[in-house]
């Protein structure tokens, strides 16, 4: 499985937003993903979000406005509040935050 940290990750929304899309295959992100305010339009089920910070937070996607589907797999809590979310996809969260909850979509 091809392993990038979120700096990597982001590099590759920078370049193109919708980078995600053409996945065929595994990718890691080792550390906790913050992409709160990026313009992502997509996630993929080949992104396994895997770095916890202390919370158990593993990715934010809050105000992500052009992402529209919610998809990937996260080992512990992400955020998608204010975002552009229209539609759940491929989703598995295996994990939770310190007080218990899985995900968040406020908004």
């Amino acid at each position: 499985m091809r392993k990038i940290t979120t700096q990597q990750f982001k590099r590759a929304i920078n370049r193109n937003p919708a980078w995600a899309a053409k996945l065929n295959a595994p990718v890691k992100i080792t550390d906790f993903c913050n992409m709160a305010g990026s313009h992502i339009t997509h996630l993929s089920p080949f992104l396994r979000f895997m770095g916890r910070e202390e919370s158990g937070q593993v990715a934010c996607f809050n105000n992500c406005n052009h992402l529209k589907v919610a998809e990937g797999h996260f080992a512990g809590f992400v955020e998608f509040n204010e975002s552009g979310i229209e539609k759940i996809g491929k989703l598995h969260i295996t994990g939770t935050n310190t007080v218990g909850h899985a995900a968040n979509f406020d908004n």
